[in-house]
């Protein structure tokens, strides 16, 4: 009604403002910057299907698969 958005958003977009900021250089944390995992798309780049720019870490658990990294990663593909 007076054009606040939910927690869970407002959270959600501080992540993703967050990971851009590391991506582009504008906080220097490498040792985070060494633990996303960059991809380049292979070949001309003429793919059928985009592949996204971070992998997300493999996680056999809840705990490791809702950790604030790989959440960031899995919330960065709906942010851009």
């Amino acid at each position: 009604m007076v054009g606040y958005s939910r927690l869970a958003v407002r959270r959600d977009v501080a992540l993703c403002s967050f990971v851009f900021r590391v991506l582009r250089g504008w906080l220097q944390l490498p040792e985070l910057l060494a633990e996303l995992g960059l991809r380049a798309p292979a070949g001309c780049g003429c793919a059928r299907r985009p592949t996204p720019t971070l992998m997300e870490p493999y996680s056999r658990t809840n705990l490791n698969r809702f950790a604030p990294l790989s959440r960031a990663i899995r919330v960065q593909q709906y942010c851009y």
